[in-house]
């Protein structure tokens, strides 16, 4: 996939070395895939490297266009493909909070019921957090 990570493992693997080297709490922000996914990045040694969030579309479809799959089967399939994985959703819209403090990153994906009215409901999942210095969500 030359639209993804896995696409450039040589220039992936010197981002994370200089990652590695230069900084104490990388955080990658992603979209352009338009569901809702968070990593815990680390590199062909298993090393931590940082974290990354993919933000749901608010209205773009995702890859529930694309894979004609169940949502729970396709999530499991990624989840079961790639260990780095710690939260994903492949079909709902909305969006990603991040906060950030000098103690932690934490982040919530917000997902709304309907983007064709005007009355929604909006449902949080679980609150992924990221501590300083540690490079991987818990």
């Amino acid at each position: 996939n030359l639209d993804a990570w896995d696409g450039y493992p040589a220039a992936r693997e010197k981002l994370f070395a200089d990652l590695n080297a230069h900084a104490s709490n990388p955080l990658v922000l992603a979209g352009d895939t338009h569901n809702a996914w968070a990593f815990n990045l680390s590199d062909t040694d298993g090393r931590a490297v940082g974290v990354e969030l993919g933000t749901p579309g608010i209205s773009s479809p995702g890859l529930e266009s694309i894979i004609p799959a169940k949502p729970d089967l396709l999530k499991q399939a990624l989840m079961d493909c790639s260990p780095e994985i710690v939260q994903a959703d492949t079909v709902r819209r909305g969006w990603t909070e991040v906060v950030l403090t000098r103690a932690a990153a934490t982040s919530e994906f917000h997902y709304v019921s309907t983007v064709l009215d005007k009355d929604y409901t909006v449902e949080s999942a679980d609150t992924l957090r990221c501590a300083a210095g540690d490079r991987a969500f818990t």
